[in-house]
């Protein structure tokens, strides 16, 4: 059964008949295991989990958030806020954000629409605009969200979650142009660092239970009813050249294979990653530019998609 405590304050010199009142709100479970949504005020706050999975919503004000155990997430807001994340692997969001924020891992400094103070945070997602994202010495999930951010993993294995809907599409078939932002990822290790696409990406959906043609301009996915392995030389791509949505090297594109067309590329020369979902068609998405840091060229033991 949940409880919630809520008191209000009246403070200040006052005129007769004016009021000032000031809200502290407070939810917990009666037990100390369960997952509470707690919502602040405009005021200074005080919120306080325990050991459930909580989520937290600072609104104005300068707020103490404190997520005790359980996988926690935090949306920030306004104000000065301090942050704890305690145990378990806890999200600190600023997908409500009005602007472009930076955040800092490892320092436990965010700087949005005030400047926030955190420990025990792991995970990351940004805003709809153009953040800076730095992860920590420990292991980081590292979501920029939309905009054209530039997110750096640091040490740790770290990983770099995107969605379909938060990249841009080129809707021409054209190489990617001076003025063209897309997001920029910094100090990705090789062989501990993933590119994770959530299943927006639509690898594993289904066109049919035996894969067969359903009719003109309805293409079959690569792997029915399944999760998508990506291979090398099927649907995953490593060209040397600058990418402009058709490496007509790559047998994807030619005869048969044409009926699958969602693939990924990696090209050397522009250290970049790219999604193409429709063949021969023009058209692609950038999912992200690399710094010149890689040691090698990307595979697809690099890349995790999601299941379903």
């Amino acid at each position: 059964m949940d409880e919630s405590i809520s008191m209000a304050i009246s403070f200040g010199n006052l005129f007769p008949g004016e009021t000032q009142e000031k809200q502290y709100f407070v939810s917990f479970n009666s037990a100390n295991i369960g997952s509470d949504v707690l919502i602040g005020t405009e005021g200074d706050d005080v919120l306080k989990g325990f050991a459930g999975n909580d989520v937290f919503a600072a609104l104005s004000g300068d707020d103490t958030l404190d997520g005790g155990g359980g996988n926690d997430t935090f949306f920030a807001g306004l104000g000065n806020d301090v942050i704890s994340g305690g145990n378990g692997e806890d999200i600190l969001s600023f997908e409500i954000s009005k602007a472009a924020i930076f955040v800092n891992l490892e320092t436990g400094i965010s700087l949005n629409e005030g400047r926030d103070t955190f420990s025990g945070i792991e995970n990351v997602i940004g805003s709809d605009f153009s953040d800076i994202i730095v992860g920590s010495s420990g292991n980081n999930t590292l979501d920029g969200g939309y905009g054209a951010d530039t997110i750096s993993g640091g040490d740790g294995n770290d990983l770099f979650k995107y969605n379909y809907k938060d990249l841009d599409f080129i809707s021409d078939q054209r190489p990617v142009i001076d003025g063209d932002e897309f997001d920029f990822i910094s100090e990705f290790e090789i062989g501990k660092d993933k590119i994770f696409l959530d299943n927006t990406f639509g690898f594993n959906e289904v066109g049919s239970p035996n894969g067969e043609v359903l009719g003109v301009g309805r293409a079959v996915r690569f792997f029915q009813n399944a999760d998508t392995v990506l291979v090398e030389g099927e649907n995953f791509f490593v060209i040397n050249t600058p990418f402009d949505g058709t490496p007509s090297s790559s047998p994807l594109f030619t005869g048969e294979n044409n009926l699958n067309p969602e693939s990924l590329i990696f090209s050397t020369s522009d250290n970049a990653l790219y999604f193409d979902r429709n063949g021969l068609g023009p058209g692609y998405t950038v999912v992200a530019n690399f710094d010149d840091g890689l040691s090698a060229a990307l595979s697809p033991s690099d890349i995790l998609i999601a299941s379903g």
